[in-house]
């Protein structure tokens, strides 16, 4: 959701500034509020994710795995686009984008857990901007389904058709050889 009046930055800087910066993303300048505090679900799901992720990197020297709230800053001319994915993963060739305060330049896979209010925004205009910069990967997992739907950027620079994974499947993904998680073990317990 936008706040009420449309509010551009056009740097890093201008969003850092801002006394609340870990409320918004910017997307092309735009500041965008993000979501009330996430539901439980969604929680349990980027938290699995993320420990998935992270124990992949750590097992096969493979990269780095995060949590929101770490900033995705993506350089372009102004205007400013910073993000903040669920989960976000660098590879070791692309280590060197990691800073103390954010991640400078494009995750090599990020997650996004949609909640109801925000997939619009997520599922559209940040997958445009992922794709703008080169995120090979994106990973939505849809609110209302225990799925997860792994798009790939193709070389024309878009998305092809997601592969959907579901409980009672296994998750892999082309840019993680070897990466493999039972869908079910993502979500809540019924």
């Amino acid at each position: 959701m936008a706040i009420d009046t449309p509010y551009f930055l056009s740097s890093y800087e201008d969003y850092a500034a801002l006394a609340d910066a870990e409320r918004y993303e910017v997307l092309d300048g735009e500041l965008v509020e993000m979501s009330p505090s996430p539901t439980r679900r969604h929680q349990y799901v980027a938290q699995e994710i993320f420990s998935a992720l992270r124990a992949y990197g750590r097992a096969h020297g493979a990269g780095e795995a995060y949590m929101a709230p770490l900033d995705v800053v993506l350089h372009a001319p102004r205007p400013a686009t910073v993000l903040q994915p669920d989960v976000l993963f660098v590879t070791r060739p692309h280590a060197d984008r990691l800073t103390d305060a954010n991640v400078q330049g494009p995750p090599d896979l990020v997650v996004e857990v949609l909640s109801p209010g925000r997939a619009r925004v997520d599922s559209i205009r940040k997958l445009a901007l992922y794709a703008r910069f080169g995120v090979p990967e994106v990973w939505f997992v849809p609110a209302d389904a225990n799925r997860v739907d792994v798009l790939t950027l193709g070389e024309s620079g878009h998305y092809g058709a997601p592969r959907s994974y579901e409980a009672g499947g296994v998750l892999q993904s082309s840019l993680l050889p070897g990466f493999q998680v039972e869908v079910a073990t993502l979500f809540p317990p019924a």
